[in-house]
C-alpha cells in the first residue's frame, strides 16, 4: 500500500502574491515523494506566512498570550494526528518552525501517532534522539535570528520616529509631499485646499457635531479626499486622529517631535480621539431602520430591566408612535417591557438638563485644561509601562510567576480604563465651551442642530433609564363631561408628568 502523504511548503513575504517561492518548494517536495514512493494526497500552502510574528490569542482559560498563529498548519497536524495522511515532506525545516513550540507538536506527531517526517534538504529526521537533538538546536537557533532581526526591525523605526521623519508614499490629509530634487520625500506641508477642512471639522466635532454630518456635507459639496473618493466616516475618523496633523510621529504608542506643521493643537487632539472612541456615538435611527439618522437623546436611553441601549422605533401598530423600544424584547426575553413615547421624553429630559445648568456649570474651568493634560499623559504613562511588562514576559525577563504579571497587567489595566472615563468627561463638557447662560441656551435650542443638542446632553447626563409603567395609573385618560376642555389638557399634562417622573431615572454625570 503506498504511502500517504502531505506536503507543506510555506514563504513568509510574497508582497507580489506570485507564488514562485512556494511554487518552486512544491516541486521539489513532489519530487521526494515520487523517489521515495510515496503519493502527495495534500499540498498545504502557506503563502506569505510568518513562522516567528506572533498576534494575541485567548486561551481557555480566558488569559490572552501572544502566539504565531497559522491556521493551515494547525490544519495539517490535526490531519496527521487523525490518520489522513501517513507522512509528511516539507522543503526544510524552518518552513515548518522557527518556535519551538511548533516543533515539539511536530515531535509528537512522530513519536505518538507514528508517522514519518522529511525534508528536502534532510534536515528533518525526528525519528532519532541525534534527529531531534539537531532539530532543537537549529529551530532554537532560527528562533534567535528572528528575535535579532525582529529587535533590529524595531529599533531602526523607532529611531527614524525620533528623528521626526515622514514615512510614507502618500501624504496624510491635510498636507502634501515636499520632496528633493531626486524624488525623495523630505517632509509636509499644508495643502492648500485640505489643511482648513481639517481645522473646520475639528470645530464641527468638538462642538458636538457628528462625523456623519460632515461627511453628508463634504460630498454634497463635491469635497472628495486626497485620492478624489467620496467621503465616509471611517476615512475620515482616521485623518483627523493621526497624529500626523498635530506635527507628531506616532510609534508603538509613542509620541515624537516632527518635521511639518501642526494642523490643530494637541489638547483639541487628544480631546476628539476621546470623543470619536466612545462607543455611545454609535447612531440609531427610527422607522427607516437602525443608523439611518440621529436623534437628541441617541446613545443616552436605557432599559431599566435589563440595562440594554434602547433603539429609535415605531410602535403602537396603526397610530405610529415614534418613541423608544428596549432592543432585546423581542430576542432576548427582557420582561420589563420597556418603551416610551419620543417626544414627552425629550421635553422632559431637556427640562430637567436645562435645570441642572446653572452659570457655575458653564462658567470656564481653568483648570480643566490641565486635567486634562494631566489624564493623557497617565495614560500613555501606563500604556508605556504596560507593553513593557508584556514585552518582558513574553520574551522570559519578568521576574516572577504568571500570577504576578496577570496581578500587575491587571492593575495597569484598570487605572488606564479609570483614567479613559475621566478624559472622557472632560471631553464630553467641552462641547458646552461657548455658551454664555442657560437663558442663552434655552433660547436658541431648537435653532442648534440634532447632533449638537445630544452632544450637550451627553456632556452632562451618563444614561437616561426607563423602568416598567406605574401600577395604578391608567395608560389613557377620558374627557369628563364636568371639566372643560383646558381643564382636560391640564390633567393630561400632570397625568403624563407623573408617569414620566415614575419611570424616568436621569443620572448625571458627576
Amino acid at each position: 500500500m503506498s504511502t500517504r502523504t502531505a506536503v507543506y511548503v510555506r514563504i513568509s513575504s510574497d508582497r507580489d502574491e506570485r507564488k514562485v517561492g512556494v511554487d518552486r518548494q512544491e516541486q521539489d517536495c513532489r519530487s521526494l515523494a515520487s523517489n521515495l514512493g510515496w503519493t502527495v494526497e495534500h499540498v498545504y500552502v502557506d503563502n506569505d506566512t510568518s513562522a516567528w510574528k506572533k498576534t494575541s490569542v485567548e486561551l481557555p482559560d480566558g488569559s490572552k498570550v501572544r502566539r504565531n498563529v497559522r491556521p493551515l498548519f494547525e490544519q495539517m497536524l490535526t490531519a496527521l494526528r487523525r490518520g489522513e495522511y501517513d507522512s509528511l515532506i516539507a522543503y526544510d525545516l524552518d518552513r515548518v518552525a522557527r518556535e519551538p513550540r511548533d516543533l515539539e507538536n511536530l515531535i509528537e506527531v512522530v513519536e505518538q501517532f507514528g508517522r514519518t517526517v522529511k525534508s528536502y534538504t534532510g534536515n528533518m529526521a525526528l525519528d532519532s534522539d541525534h534527529g531531534i537533538y539537531s532539530a532543537r538546536g537549529e529551530v532554537n537557533h532560527a528562533n534567535k535570528s528572528s528575535r535579532d532581526t525582529s529587535r533590529r526591525v524595531r529599533d531602526a523605526a523607532r529611531h527614524r520616529a525620533m528623528q521626526g521623519q515622514y514615512h510614507g508614499a502618500s501624504a496624510a490629509f491635510g498636507y502634501e509631499l515636499v520632496k528633493d530634487e531626486d524624488g525623495k520625500v523630505i517632509t509636509l506641508r499644508e495643502h492648500r485646499e485640505h489643511a482648513p477642512m481639517v481645522r473646520e471639522a475639528y470645530a464641527h466635532l468638538l462642538s458636538g457635531g457628528s462625523l456623519h454630518s460632515i461627511v453628508k456635507r463634504w460630498n454634497e459639496e463635491k469635497r472628495t479626499t486626497s485620492r478624489g473618493n467620496p467621503w465616509r466616516s471611517s476615512p475620515l475618523k482616521r485623518a483627523l486622529t493621526t497624529a500626523t496633523i498635530i506635527g507628531m510621529r506616532e510609534h508603538a504608542g509613542e509620541l515624537f517631535p516632527a518635521e511639518w506643521p501642526a494642523l490643530v493643537n494637541k489638547d483639541d487632539w487628544d480631546k476628539l480621539r476621546t470623543l470619536l472612541s466612545d462607543p455611545s456615538r454609535r447612531r440609531q435611527g427610527f422607522g427607516s431602520g437602525p443608523g439611518t439618522g440621529r436623534y437628541v437623546l441617541s446613545g443616552l436611553v436605557r432599559c431599566g430591566g435589563c440595562g440594554r441601549s434602547m433603539v429609535a422605533s415605531v410602535y403602537s401598530g396603526g397610530r405610529g408612535t415614534r418613541g423608544w423600544v428596549c432592543a432585546m424584547s423581542n430576542t432576548s426575553g427582557c420582561t420589563n417591557s420597556s418603551r416610551i413615547a419620543r417626544d414627552p421624553l425629550e421635553t422632559y429630559v431637556v427640562e430637567g438638563a436645562l435645570a441642572r445648568l446653572d452659570s457655575d456649570a458653564l462658567a470656564p474651568d481653568d483648570e480643566e485644561g490641565d486635567q486634562h493634560v494631566e489624564l493623557r499623559q497617565a495614560i500613555d504613562a501606563d500604556h508605556t509601562r504596560l507593553r513593557q511588562l508584556e514585552d518582558d514576559y513574553y520574551d522570559g525577563l519578568f521576574k516572577g510567576d504568571r500570577a504576578g504579571y496577570v496581578r500587575q497587567r491587571d492593575r495597569l489595566t484598570s487605572r488606564i480604563a479609570d483614567s479613559e472615563r475621566q478624559l472622557l468627561s472632560a471631553a464630553q463638557k467641552s462641547v458646552l465651551a461657548g455658551i454664555d447662560s442657560v437663558e442663552t441656551l434655552r433660547g436658541r435650542w431648537e435653532d442648534e442642530t440634532v447632533a449638537r443638542r445630544n452632544a450637550i446632553l451627553g456632556a452632562i447626563i451618563d444614561k437616561i433609564v426607563i423602568g416598567k409603567y406605574p401600577a395604578g395609573l391608567p395608560y389613557t385618560l377620558h374627557h369628563r363631561k364636568s371639566e372643560t376642555l383646558e381643564e382636560f389638557e391640564g390633567r393630561k399634562r400632570a397625568h403624563q408628568l407623573a408617569v414620566l417622573e415614575a419611570r424616568v431615572t436621569i443620572e448625571w454625570r458627576a
